[in-house]
């Protein structure tokens, strides 16, 4: 492939032999559609060539489903990809870039980050945030911290041991009151409990808390008093204010230090219930303009305490009408990788965003389309 450069990509779920097949459907048909929408952006751009790690046993999936549109290499993986970036059978050097969507939980990502920010790898472009900023966001109470050290409007937020949720989850747990396919509460008053270490929805779930539960949440919450690594252990769930309103996301690209992060514009989530539980249904971009106009404000105040970064950097937000009838916005959580809402962002443009992401001159600009797109949560677009 002379004169093109060659960019490793990779998803956590396809490249590791063992893991794809003992993960959900639902899990697999995520990250195959975020690897397919990355991966063939980054085809369409004239001097790329993808090179894409694959597990042993979802490259049978991915030959017979036809999920790449464009043309290919696929280095088949017998080994987790952490062991092959740590010995791996192509130099480093050979590679003009890299990009990997890995779950935050569990230290994953935080560990690939290292990998291919560090040791033989660090003389190659890597087009995710660093791991040090990864480390703070894929800990909720961390990113809480952080959030309120930046003036970043967030929920109150505790974290609490395993006997205290479960204490509770048994006595004020509200599954009850909700049906099956509801969209998510109106009700004031309500907590969340989620866990610490946690993507997505996964483990979510809603409480009625007593008055006072949130009383003493401010105590040693400041960033300067950010807990060590056992305190995580010994308190690995989190409860938090319940703010009704829209839920709503927004996604950033670095600019690599190459100017700000482009704010890619506010989508609304389709969150539903069930057994009491949310569940992600994917989503619309672009929302009302009340609802951007709220928002947007928000986000440029968060590009800018983030700083320079490069990669993908995923918002969850709240939009809720004060008392004063002012609409608010509220950051939930922050994303440090590719989210499924990249599937809908690159077909509501004609622009291409891997090259935004690449930061090539070309692409600094997205032009979107004025009309409505609608995804599900495995990236489908409704007709």
């Amino acid at each position: 492939m002379a004169g093109r450069r060659s960019i490793l990509i990779f998803e956590y779920l396809l490249a590791s032999p063992g893991v794809w097949k003992d993960a959900s459907a639902s899990m697999q048909r995520e990250a195959a559609s975020m690897l397919a929408a990355l991966v063939d952006d980054f085809a369409r751009l004239p001097d790329v060539h993808p090179v894409v790690l694959v597990g042993s046993d979802a490259r049978e999936m991915i030959e017979s489903s036809g999920l790449f549109s464009a043309a290919v290499e696929m280095l088949a993986m017998t080994e987790d990809p952490a062991d092959w970036l740590a010995l791996p059978d192509r130099d480093p050097r050979t590679f003009a870039a890299t990009m990997v969507i890995a779950p935050e939980c569990g230290g994953t990502l935080v560990s690939l980050l290292q990998q291919l920010q560090t040791g033989s790898w660090q003389s190659v472009p890597n087009l995710n945030v660093s791991w040090t900023l990864a480390e703070i966001f894929t800990d909720k109470f961390r990113t809480f911290q952080w959030l309120q050290r930046y003036g970043v409007p967030t929920p109150a937020t505790k974290a609490i041991s395993v006997a205290e949720y479960n204490k509770l989850w048994h006595s004020r747990g509200c599954q009850h009151l909700f049906t099956d396919g509801q969209s998510m509460p109106v009700n004031e008053g309500l907590g969340i409990l989620k866990p610490r270490d946690g993507v997505g929805c996964d483990g979510v779930s809603l409480i009625q808390p007593a008055s006072d539960e949130f009383s003493a949440t401010a105590e040693e919450s400041t960033a300067e008093k950010t807990t060590a690594e056992t305190s995580a252990s010994e308190r690995p769930w989190l409860i938090q204010e319940y703010i009704p309103g829209v839920p709503c996301s927004i996604g950033l690209i670095g600019g690599r230090g190459r100017g700000p992060a482009t704010i890619l514009p506010p989508a609304i989530q389709n969150l539903r219930l069930q057994n009491g539980h949310p569940v992600y249904c994917g989503g619309r971009i672009p929302c009302d303009l009340d609802l951007q106009n709220a928002i947007l404000p928000l986000a440029e105040k968060l590009a800018s305490a983030v700083g320079e970064f490069s990669g993908y950097l995923g918002v969850d937000i709240v939009v809720r009408r004060a008392s004063s009838g002012e609409l608010v916005a509220t950051v939930i959580e922050l994303n440090p990788r590719l989210c499924t809402s990249y599937v809908g962002y690159r077909r509501a443009t004609d622009s291409n965003l891997a090259g935004l992401i690449l930061r090539e001159p070309a692409e600094t600009e997205i032009h979107w389309s004025t009309a409505v797109t609608e995804f599900e949560a495995c990236g489908k677009k409704f007709p």
